[in-house]
């Protein structure tokens, strides 16, 4: 995907040093347009792919994502003479990530409707842009750290809501687009959504209407994109990506597969397997035996490529992600991910009867240790903000109980947008990269599938032997594969996990951290001398000696680097 700044031209002088480094990442400057007071800047992906451009007198529209197979010339050019403000179709929004368009001498953004891809903003709402470095260097100088959303990156790899890590910069919230003319306008959007019948048309479906009615809105999705045989799908031994493959060959695809791990791994068992006897490529990708270098230079390529930070993991691994990443995409392969395909399962491992909001929180977002966080931390406002954001995210309001079929939403509308959505902007800085159980047309509908035929991954086995009978048969790292019954250990074990009270879920972290070992912070940080000098910011917000997560300890020089990369005010 593209990068755009959209910024005033007497602040264009401070995006100096992020278009060097962005273009030392791979990225390049491939359009400098002049709109009214304010200059339009767009960059190719990092393998150095434009956006889609299509020009016609003065107006225009630039595509920045997956392309359609219908996305020629003169798709695009009706397009802008049938755009109106405010309303697009679905088609076109589900498979491109940032819709830019110029008609009658008024700018018009879009994102795509899950609004995973965000507007960064600044206070005055008088710079935009889908980068948040970009939005940094634009307010140079005067940054201050939000410490909240240093608490929630740490105990949960991810930003909810429209925080970021400083005051100063934030995202526009979902369902909203911008206008442009003399003044940056929000507006509240409507989406023309497709015709496709709703999983709630008929009572009480069986498991097989509704499987099938499920894979049918996915071929229809994936038939639209534009995929050839360069497809690379991310595979595993688990539910998502054998539905991926499966749909991928039920549309006549072959494509090649990549799985991370070693020879030890139960995912790359499971995919050597299939790969070998159904006559797919295989990449096996064992990050552990390949070189890293620490080096100044290539640590500020990390830091430009995943653009300031990445979900669940800290930035600065030696370039090897980043390498990776690129390398996948190599000759305008498109990657294809099932991030957010437990849309299908109980993916909170939570019973069947409504819950409240703070028990979600501890259900699932109170995974840490607070001997490692200093008395900055406050745990009654980190559980409150969270539960509000929440709130936000599906429109309810505040309550002792949550509905079922609400907390079913959150894992689309929260956790999907926020965590896999970051994930996949991010993949698309690569080249492209499609994340078909992330678009609103998929989404809408699934929280309403009964939990009954959601839970043990009962749904999505049905999908995909109703697609590939032959896939579906082969082992998974479940230690079954998924035509046959679930065996009882397993029965047994998704029920005490289903039935774990949350109080004991929050705790476990903390029952865990008491057998791990110390982390040799000395020995470890040897990597990263030339990257930070201390930890002169985070001493605030952590107390380095008590992590014993490594997890964590790489947010925590990811966080580290950013403040100290923009001399953030709030030192202790």
């Amino acid at each position: 995907m593209s990068t755009y700044i959209l910024c005033s031209q007497t602040e264009r002088k401070n995006l100096n040093k992020y278009i060097d480094h962005y273009s030392s990442s791979g990225g390049s400057l491939t359009h400098d347009i002049l709109i009214g007071d304010n200059s339009l800047l767009v960059f190719s992906d990092l393998q150095g792919s434009p956006p889609v451009f299509h020009k016609k007198n003065n107006d225009f529209v630039m595509a920045l994502g997956c392309e359609l197979k219908s996305s020629n010339k003169d798709f695009w050019l009706k397009f802008i003479d049938t755009h109106t403000p405010g309303i697009y179709p679905e088609s076109i929004t589900e498979l491109t990530a940032t819709l830019i368009v110029y008609k009658e001498n008024t700018l018009f953004l879009y994102n795509d409707n899950l609004s995973c891809n965000k507007f960064y903003t600044n206070k005055k709402c008088n710079s935009l842009s889908n980068s948040f470095l970009a939005l940094c260097h634009l307010e140079n100088k005067n940054l201050n750290i939000n410490s909240e959303s240093v608490y929630e990156y740490l105990i949960n790899g991810s930003l909810f809501g429209t925080n970021t890590f400083f005051n100063e910069v934030n995202s526009i919230e979902h369902n909203h687009y911008v206008v442009v003319n003399n003044d940056f306008t929000i507006k509240d959007r409507t989406v023309e959504l497709a015709n496709t019948p709703s999983t709630k048309t008929k009572n009480n479906p069986s498991i097989t209407e509704l499987a099938t009615h499920e894979n049918s809105k996915l071929l229809t999705l994936l038939s639209n994109v534009n995929i050839d045989e360069r497809a690379i799908v991310s595979f595993s031994g688990g539910y998502d990506s054998r539905l991926l493959l499966s749909l991928m060959r039920s549309l006549g695809y072959s494509p090649d597969l990549f799985v991370y791990g070693n020879d030890t791994s139960d995912d790359v068992a499971v995919a050597k397997n299939i790969a070998y006897k159904e006559k797919l490529n295989l990449t096996i990708i064992d990050k552990s035996t390949q070189n890293a270098c620490y080096s100044l230079e290539e640590s500020i390529k990390d830091f430009y490529a995943f653009d300031g930070w990445k979900v669940e993991h800290g930035i600065f691994d030696g370039g090897i992600d980043r390498k990776d990443r690129l390398m996948r995409n190599k000759d305008g392969r498109v990657s294809i991910n099932g991030s957010l395909g437990e849309i299908y399962r109980n993916f909170y491992y939570m019973p069947k009867s409504s819950s409240s909001l703070n028990q979600l929180v501890h259900t699932f977002y109170s995974q840490y240790d607070p001997k490692a966080f200093t008395e900055q931390f406050n745990e009654l406002n980190y559980e409150n903000s969270i539960e509000k954001k929440m709130q936000n995210a599906i429109g309810i309001q505040a309550d002792t109980s949550t509905s079922r079929n609400d907390i079913e939403k959150l894992y689309p509308y929260f956790r999907g947008r926020f965590w896999a959505g970051r994930d996949a902007r991010l993949n698309n800085n690569f080249g492209a990269a499609l994340f078909p159980f992330m678009h609103e047309s998929i989404v809408k509908d699934s929280s309403s599938i009964p939990l009954s035929i959601k839970e043990m991954g009962r749904m999505q086995s049905e999908m995909i032997k109703l697609l590939d009978i032959n896939l579906a048969s082969y082992q998974s790292d479940y230690g079954f594969n998924f035509v046959e019954k679930k065996p009882l250990p397993y029965k047994a074990s998704y029920f005490i996990s289903v039935h774990k009270p949350a109080w004991l879920r929050k705790y476990s972290q903390r029952l865990k951290n008491i057998k791990k070992q110390s982390i040799d912070i000395e020995n470890h940080m040897k990597n990263f001398n030339e990257i930070i000098d201390s930890f002169s910011y985070m001493n605030k917000y952590v107390v380095i000696e008590n992590i014993k997560d490594e997890r964590v300890l790489g947010l925590v020089i990811t966080l580290e680097f950013l403040f100290q990369h923009f001399c953030a005010t709030d030192k202790p």
